[in-house]
């Protein structure tokens, strides 16, 4: 939240907590009982023609009042450690073990993303030192997975699906100038990329009477199913195992389904089927 245009400066309020939106679209977030600074912020959206808005009230000490209407313009979370805890303690303790009764315990959180997307928070007993639960946190709080050594990671938070939907911007390496293009405008570039990888390991370029097996790539491995078919099997077939064979030459999409909890993503493959290529002779 910012000031108002009509103010000599504008601040950022940061809230860390939980605000549970109910179906007539108001919500209210309140500090804990023992804050320093009580507040509590009262939220109304609104969907009107021109777009999303939000009312706004409050009670407490603020530096300047949050309190007016505001447009929803873009949506951006800017997880911090605080959020990240907040949310972890919010979830139910059965899902998480994050009960003090076992134990006083303290959540360490990192500064690096996994696989660009994920944090990784552990919580640890302050007397041993010892694991008492871990979790990934989607950078935009969309999702938390339980990623403890002995189990299979399990969502136990929100939703797969923006992660299913995401792009990642990757550094073009092969970005250069030439000498003589002196208008040219310098500095690195980047091109976007889904963030779920779907591939053929040994290249989608494939040879009649050879055979492959389609891979995926998810976030921190995280498990997934994967169904897969060829839209022509005289170029293509795809069988229930996911490999690929070239029949004979041409061209033709694999689509994929790929299924990761509640997250689904569709991605098509073109592969390319040549006959067998014949060196060339080179002759000094």
């Amino acid at each position: 939240m910012q000031g108002s245009e009509e103010e000599d400066d504008s601040y950022n309020t940061i809230v860390a907590g939980i605000m549970t939106l109910n179906e007539d679209g108001s919500a209210t977030y309140e500090t804990a009982d023992n804050a320093e600074n009580p507040q509590t912020i009262n939220l109304t959206l609104k969907q009107t023609e021109e777009g999303l808005s939000a009312d706004i009230t409050s009670d407490g000490d603020f530096t300047i009042s949050p309190d007016g209407h505001y447009d929803f313009i873009e949506g951006v979370i800017e997880v911090s450690e605080a959020s990240a805890v907040a949310l972890l303690e919010h979830l139910p303790t059965a899902a998480t073990s994050l009960n003090s009764n076992n134990g006083e315990y303290t959540i360490n959180y990192p500064d690096e993303l996994i696989s660009e997307w994920f944090y990784s928070a552990e919580a640890v007993f302050n007397d041993t030192g010892d694991t008492l639960a871990k979790f990934l946190i989607a950078k935009n709080l969309s999702a938390v997975f339980r990623v403890d050594d002995d189990i299979e990671p399990i969502m136990i938070y929100g939703s797969a699906q923006p992660m299913m939907d995401a792009y990642v911007m990757d550094l073009q390496e092969d970005n250069y100038v030439e000498e003589d293009e002196t208008d040219a405008v310098g500095g690195p570039t980047y091109v976007p990329r889904m963030l779920v990888q779907l591939s053929l390991p040994k290249g989608a370029n494939m040879q009649t009477g050879t055979s492959d097996t389609l891979e995926v790539l998810l976030p921190y491995n995280l498990p997934y199913t994967l169904t897969a078919e060829s839209e022509d099997d005289s170029i293509v077939t795809v069988d229930e195992n996911n490999n690929v064979t070239a029949v004979a030459a041409g061209e033709t999409f694999v689509n994929c389904t790929i299924t990761c909890e509640d997250g689904v993503a569709i991605i098509g493959l073109m592969v390319y089927v040549t006959d067998i290529l014949e060196s060339e002779n080179y002759t000094e």
